[in-house]
């Protein structure tokens, strides 16, 4: 067991194209989710978010305060596994918790349970991600950043997803069944969402403007 350094990354430069409009901008119950995804962030570690452009930083700032704090994508619309590797090359810490911004559910709470159970492994892995009904929650999971060359390499080798790219890491990236942190968190806490239809909130939904 040991202290590391984990940094909070919110992957903020996504078109939402498969969301037909911007989905860091949705509302639930008055609050965007992007904001609602920084906001926990903010309850287990110092927040970098990671945007397209200068452009983005702008308006994504305007929504989160003076006190953000932003990293530009090195490859605008090259996917996840893209900014990804561009976030962990620039984080300057012994992990990044990456986290996407479609989790309406997700809390501070079970980020800070995820850090913690990370920090008590005695032999820590590469990646600790969790999954859902069998799925790994490849944005919502923590990676070192001295992953941040073989991320690239994949990228540069023409991978795009995150699967393709943690299944080169082998034993080395281990996985938190639902079992387990569902003891930290609600069933639809890992809820992700990425298409009209798949999510619906106890609250109301709207564009933000």
């Amino acid at each position: 067991m040991g202290e590391f350094t984990i940094t909070p990354l919110v992957l903020a430069g996504g078109r939402s194209e498969r969301m037909g409009r911007d989905k860091r901008l949705i509302r639930i119950g008055g609050v965007p989710l992007v904001v609602r995804t920084y906001e926990c962030a903010r309850q287990v570690g110092d927040v970098i978010v990671l945007v397209s452009d200068n452009g983005d930083a702008s308006r994504m700032g305007d929504l989160l305060g003076n006190g953000a704090r932003f990293l530009q994508d090195r490859e605008s619309g090259g996917g996840p596994l893209a900014a990804s590797a561009a976030g962990l090359e620039q984080v300057d810490s012994d992990y990044a918790l990456l986290l996407a911004v479609d989790y309406p559910n997700l809390t501070g709470q079970y980020l800070g349970r995820l850090c913690a159970f990370l920090q008590r492994l005695e032999d820590p892995p590469n990646a600790l991600i969790p999954l859902l009904k069998g799925k790994p929650q490849y944005l919502c999971a923590i990676y070192r950043t001295s992953l941040a060359g073989s991320a690239l390499e994949a990228v540069e080798n023409g991978e795009r997803s995150m699967k393709g790219w943690v299944r080169t890491l082998g034993g080395s990236a281990k996985f938190v069944p639902e079992r387990l942190w569902r003891r930290w968190g609600r069933p639809e806490t890992l809820l992700n969402w990425n298409e009209p239809g798949e999510f619906e909130p106890e609250d109301e939904m709207t564009d933000g403007g």
